[in-house]
């Protein structure tokens, strides 16, 4: 996966971001919006955890825009994946991903799965800006000391709060 900073960097992967947000931006501020959370934060992880939309997790028939982990509906494909041992150490496995059968229900399952409690603190009702949402990701969502201030640097670039109106 890239880093948000590569891909803002990159002019091929600035088109490619912009086509996948415009694909899943009214979907993704209509869900956000039934389910209390920021259009803009869903929209940045979608960009980060699929590569804009380019990771084969992400592309038909799985489109699995968040790597959520599991099963849907009893549907999910095997992949390998990175997962850290919690003291910086990597290692490859292979993992279940959740398979769905569009772009929505990985939108409305992300949104579903934001209702747990640990996520409370991503929710408009719960914080005063969508840097608090990202905020609440860090820790919770991504391991990475750097999650949330890689969506506030993508919902920055793309303009991203227009979808929180």
């Amino acid at each position: 996966l890239a880093t948000s900073s590569e891909i803002v960097q990159s002019e091929s992967a600035n088109q490619t971001t912009i086509s996948f947000i415009e694909s899943i931006g009214e979907s993704a501020r209509q869900i956000a919006h039934q389910n209390d959370l920021y259009a803009s934060v869903m929209i940045a992880q979608a960009i980060l955890e699929s590569s804009n939309g380019q990771s084969t997790l992400s592309q038909a028939p799985n489109y699995n825009f968040f790597g959520i982990k599991g099963d849907y509906n009893g549907n999910s494909v095997t992949l390998q994946t990175w997962e850290d041992d919690g003291s910086g150490n990597t290692y490859l496995i292979d993992a279940d991903f959740r398979a769905y059968n569009s772009q929505e229900q990985s939108l409305q399952d992300y949104a579903n799965l934001l209702q747990k409690s640990i996520y409370a603190g991503v929710h408009k009702s719960n914080t005063r800006t969508y840097m608090d949402a990202t905020a609440a990701l860090t820790g919770t969502y991504a391991t990475d000391t750097y999650y949330g201030a890689n969506l506030n640097s993508l919902i920055e670039s793309y303009g991203l709060t227009l979808y929180d109106l």
